[in-house]
């Protein structure tokens, strides 16, 4: 039984999945780009939020600090992005 803080045994979660070694791979480093990804927005509308000067502005940070990918995307669609659609 491993410790908390032994190293990771690729060689055996491999084997344990059954995938092969070059898939397992590009499933890690594929999970790695869409998280950097995601926290870059995050990040980004995070920094949009608090240049702007709007009402509510204090509910929006704590919305995407406390809901992440989730809040950002709300705060995308219902703030930054303009809805042009009037009918």
């Amino acid at each position: 039984m491993q410790s908390l803080f032994s190293p990771i045994d690729f060689n055996l979660m491999v084997q344990a999945t059954k995938i092969p070694a070059w898939e397992f791979a590009v499933i890690i480093v594929m999970s790695f780009v869409v998280a950097l990804v995601f926290g870059i927005f995050c990040v980004s509308m995070l920094i949009d939020c608090l240049k702007r000067d709007f009402h509510g502005q204090a509910k929006w940070i704590m919305i995407i600090l406390f809901f992440n990918i989730l809040g950002a995307l709300a705060y995308y669609f219902n703030v930054k992005k303009p809805n042009y659609r009037d009918y």
